[in-house]
This record gives C-alpha cells, structure tokens and sequence, in this order.
C-alpha cells in the first residue's frame, strides 16, 4: 500500500474521523472547508487531489527519508528513505521483481492459502476474521515469498507490531521508543543470520533474499547492509498494509450485503470492486513530504525544510476527480485512487496488493458468500493503516 507507515500525529479531527466506521463525510467535509489543512501545533496537511499529486512528483519535494531512517531503520530503508538518482537506481532494480506478471504467477498459491484457512474455520459457523483470514494470509504469503520458515511467522508480527507503534495505550514515550530500537535490532538480527545463511548455501535460494543476493546495482552486487536495508522494509510492508486493506474490505461488505450479493452473482467485477474499495476506505490515510525550498499551494506557502502530510483518504473523496464520490460504485472507470501513495515514492508492492485483495476476497465470497456481523459487536477502528481491532462475522 501507500508508503508512509511511521507513526505521526494526527489532528483531533482526523483521530475522530479515524475512528468511525465511516470517515468519508468527514474527510470530504474537511477537505471543502480547509484545503490546506492547519493542526493546532501547525501541522499542514494537503487535502486535494490536484495539489497532492503536484507536490507528490516534484523532485524538489523529498520523501519519507528526508530527516533520517524511518520505522526504527539502522539505516535509510531502501527504496522509502532515498530520494533522487539514488531512489531512482534502486526503484529500477526492484520494480520488475513485483510485476503484475510475476504476481500472476503466485496467484495458485495465494488461492491455496486462502482455502486452508477457510477450511480451518468454515464449519464453525463464525470466525473473527481479523484474526482468522486477514492477518496471517498476507503474512503466510510474505513469509513464502522470502523464503522464510512459517514456523518463525509470529515473530516476524511482533516484530511489526511493536516497530509500528501498535503497543499499550498511554505507554511512556521512552518506554515505547526503547520497545521500537528493541524490535528492530531483532528483526534486522533475524535477517542478518538469514542472509549469511543463504550466502553460506552451495546452492541459490530461489526466494526473494536469493533474488537479491544475487542482483547487482550499476554492475556491482547489492552489500549485505544494503540486503537488510530492503528486507526490512519488506517485512514491515508485506505484514500490515494488506492486513489492514482486508480488514477493512470485509468490514465494509460486512456492512453492504446488496454490494456482496452482487460481486458474488457477477465475480469478473471483482478487479474493479477492490480499487474501489482501497479508494473508499483508504486504509493508509496519508503520507508526508519535507519541502526542499518554500512551496506556494492551495493558497499557502510552506517553508524551505517543513515537512508537511498528503491526505490520500480525503484525495480519494475529491469531487473534481471522482463522480459521486462517496458512493461505493463496483465499475468506476477510471478509479485514479491515491491508496498506494502517488509520485516517486509510489508503493511498490500495488501488484502483489491488488492479486492478495482480490484473491483473497474471491474465495471468502466464493465459499462464504452470506455473512453478518456478530449481533450486537460494534466495530471499532483505529491504527495507521486503519484497520479493525475485531471482524467476528457468523453465516449459515
């Protein structure tokens, strides 16, 4: 999904909007009265389409990585913390590995995956799907992906857990950055052994962490730091963006049974139905950039060196780029939707995403096509992504 997956602070407004099960008319509401939108500590925020997508390809704009590591990285994390020719090598290196036809080709096992878990729980007639289906089908598929032992993959969510803040309420900020520096020196140890593992092999893995091993940037072979660099910010993308994206698309359909019953009657709607949803939900709600020189936006000027957020929930609701926009339509062509993030620092994982999504949802549907929500659970959001606490659902 979209890039930014470091805790920042949100607004009043925004930790309000967060927390509805539907935010839409909030943050459209939002973006009508403030394009450009003020926190009280003065924090911006761009909420239209057109100007987020403008500053969003400025080379004089940098990402993430502007201000050092992001999520607890012993380093720049590679390709999210690099700007210019740098993040430019990189991106050229990495782009290919995640094509839409290198993805088609896991859809079998993506598929296969699905059905176990669904074996595992069908029967019972209820299930909380967050803990069920949502969470370890992209995390079993992340872990295959790298080549890594399933058996470990409980680790590796504790590992994102803490890293991305998702720790005790009203925690004390040391005791919280302690717990992140902990995590991360685990997981990068955890790696670090998988890589020396791998080198130390007679014979090539054929998995991603061989992969890179055995790729080469301007004819030289990727170092071992630099190796740890990309896995890392792998594990931390492939365990929770996804996760959350899921969440919220059942939830939704969950809530809409006219929706499902069509997308279960008419399944080639299915590659439409979930950029429409990625676009109505926009599980990662926003990004941030730093200026490099004094920008003059939406009727503001931001400084030389401030970083300021791209909404990309309120984007997604932007009248002058969608029709209707908070209505669910399961056809919408074209769906320019800014879920994955927009520019240079454009997620790099959209198609392994969109085949997870839909692959996913096209076998819940196809084995559980009537559900409800629990009678009486009310659900609750929160998180960056957002995503449910709890999906329990029950059918017949």
């Amino acid at each position: 999904m979209a890039n930014v997956y470091t805790a920042t602070p949100f607004s009043p407004e925004e930790v309000q909007a967060l927390t509805r099960p539907d935010p839409q008319p909030a943050y459209a509401e939002m973006a009508k009265q403030c394009p450009v939108h003020r926190g009280p500590d003065g924090t911006l925020t761009l909420m239209r389409m057109q100007d987020i997508v403008a500053v969003a390809r400025r080379p004089d704009v940098k990402g993430p990585g502007a201000h050092g590591p992001t999520m607890g990285g012993a380093r720049p994390l590679i390709p999210l913390d690099l700007d210019g020719p740098e993040h430019t090598r990189y991106r050229r290196l990495l782009d290919p590995l995640f094509s839409a036809k290198r993805m088609a080709q896991l859809e079998p096992m993506v598929r296969a995956l699905a059905d176990q878990l669904i074996d595992g729980f069908i029967a019972d007639k209820q299930a909380d799907l967050a803990t069920a289906f949502c969470q370890p089908l992209p995390s079993q598929v992340f872990m295959k992906l790298m080549g890594l032992p399933e058996r470990d993959l409980a680790q590796f969510i504790e590992f994102k857990n803490i890293i991305l803040g998702h720790l005790p309420p009203g925690m004390p900020l040391p005791e919280r950055m302690a717990a992140i520096r902990a995590a991360s020196a685990r997981c990068y140890a955890y790696l670090g052994e998988a890589v020396d593992a791998r080198r130390a092999a007679a014979q090539p893995s054929d998995d991603l962490l061989g992969w890179l091993l055995a790729a080469e940037v301007d004819g030289e072979k990727l170092s071992r730091e630099q190796i740890l660099d990309i896995g890392y910010l792998m594990v931390l993308a492939g365990l929770d963006t996804v996760v959350a994206s899921l969440a919220c698309a059942i939830a939704r359909l969950a809530r809409e049974p006219a929706l499902r019953a069509r997308l279960c009657k008419e399944p080639a709607l299915w590659g439409s139905a979930i950029d429409e949803l990625l676009r109505f939900e926009s599980p990662v709600q926003r990004g941030f950039r730093t200026a490099s020189e004094d920008l003059a936006i939406g009727g503001e000027t931001i400084p030389a060196g401030t970083t300021f957020f791209l909404s990309w929930a309120s984007a997604n609701l932007d009248p002058e780029t969608f029709e209707n926009p908070l209505a669910l339509d399961l056809e919408r062509r074209p769906n320019p939707h800014l879920s994955f993030g927009s520019g240079f620092h454009r997620c790099l994982g959209i198609q392994l995403a969109r085949m997870e999504l839909r692959v996913a949802l096209e076998q819940l549907h196809r084995r559980i096509p009537d559900y409800a929500l629990k009678e009486g659970h009310e659900l609750a959001f929160l998180g960056m992504p957002r995503t449910v606490n709890a999906l329990p659902l029950v059918w017949e």
